[in-house]
This record gives structure tokens, C-alpha cells and sequence, in this order.
């Protein structure tokens, strides 16, 4: 995957402008992605952060490196549904 850099300005929004930008990225999803395609939701997500406003998430990048760290320590799962 090639390093991409975001193309917004990061800034803490405030409650208002919050609730627009969740707004804004819900419809770029609904029209980007897949449905029922976790992948294609979470890669909506980050290009909607990249490319259109600046969101506070774990992205591609970040994403990968937590899920190798995760590997590592192989955690056991309990399962909470017993």
C-alpha cells in the first residue's frame, strides 16, 4: 500500500462541527463503500479522513502496526456470550 498523507488540516472541532462531520462521512460511506463490506467501510473511513476532513482515528497505517502487535502477544479471547 502506498504512505498516504493526509490532505486536510487537523483541528479539534467543536460539538457542532462534530456532529456535521459525522454526518458528512456517514453519506461518503453510503456512497463509497460496499455494503455489508467491512473493508470497504473502513477504507471509506479513511479516505473520507485523508481526503476530506480530518478525523481522530486509527487509520490504515496505525491500524496495520496495532494489528501486528496483536499477533504477537496472540490474546486469548474469552467467549462473553456463555
Amino acid at each position: 500500500m502506498p504512505l498516504r498523507v493526509a490532505t486536510t488540516t487537523p483541528g479539534p472541532p467543536g460539538p457542532d462541527q462534530l456532529k456535521m462531520i459525522g454526518e458528512k462521512c456517514l453519506a461518503f460511506v453510503r456512497e463509497n463503500a460496499t455494503a455489508a463490506d467491512p473493508k470497504s467501510i473502513i477504507e471509506a473511513i479513511d479516505t473520507f479522513g485523508y481526503e476530506h476532513h480530518w478525523m481522530m482515528n486509527v487509520g490504515d497505517i496505525k491500524g496495520e502496526l496495532v494489528d501486528q502487535e496483536i499477533a504477537k502477544v496472540k490474546p486469548k479471547v474469552r467467549d462473553q456470550a456463555k
